[in-house]
């Protein structure tokens, strides 16, 4: 069931996209980027977030336990701050995990076409 964007705030209907840049220097060429998270803040009180499910293939070791732990911290913080967790994950700019998109859509099917069909909702 398709839900309207809550238009009464001008955060909502937003996308961004965290990318995984390997060497996780801000100077890493964009073919070494690859995006892990899409978060997309619906409404208020709705932050829906989708993960790469093969993430772990092209993320160097010493950084899996970095974003499992992540990860795992987002579902509960999605669900008592969305929008103080969007505000986070759309300013991110340091470390192997960075924002490099965001993106604004009218309605809901624009958004569903933007994330990739192999990526899962996190619950």
């Amino acid at each position: 069931m398709e839900r309207p964007f809550d238009e009464s705030n001008p955060a909502c209907g937003k996308v961004c996209f965290v990318t995984y840049r390997r060497g996780g220097s801000e100077s890493a060429p964009p073919a070494n980027e690859r995006i892990v998270l899409i978060a997309i803040l619906e409404k208020v009180d709705l932050l829906s977030l989708f993960v790469d499910p093969m993430w772990r293939n092209f993320i160097f070791p010493e950084h899996v336990e970095y974003i499992e732990l992540l990860l795992e911290d987002l579902v509960p913080r999605s669900h008592s701050d969305p929008c103080g967790l969007f505000a986070q994950l759309s300013s991110l700019n340091v470390g192997p995990l960075v924002t490099t998109e965001m993106k604004t859509f009218e309605d809901l099917y624009k958004v569903q076409s933007a994330i990739p069909s192999h990526f899962r909702q996190l619950e």
